[in-house]
């Protein structure tokens, strides 16, 4: 599912131009932050060799590389956490 990187919202089109916008939030779309090939620890923080160095990574870009990452999205964000702290609570629980 494609979700937008500021948001985290899905996003439902198959094609996402340069001027693409997020419908929840608004941000842009075509940026480095959505794409398949950033990676904070590469060299221009970009996988694609070939690629030129894009100095803002929040805004819209013409990098012809672009592809957008799909990620999954979590169905309950705080189902996990609610678990542990059940598991706590039984846990340190006294018997009276």
């Amino acid at each position: 599912m494609k979700i937008c990187h500021h948001c985290k919202e899905p996003i439902i089109s198959d094609y996402i131009s340069i001027r693409d916008n997020c419908p929840a939030c608004g941000m842009d779309l075509h940026i480095c932050y959505n794409c398949i090939f950033y990676d904070a620890g590469s060299y221009n923080e970009c996988k694609e060799p070939q690629s030129e160095f894009v100095s803002n990574k929040e805004g819209n870009n013409f990098c012809d590389y672009f592809r957008f990452k799909f990620e999954k999205r979590a169905e309950n964000p705080g189902g996990e956490v609610e678990y542990a702290k059940e598991r706590l609570e039984a846990l340190f629980k006294k018997d009276a």
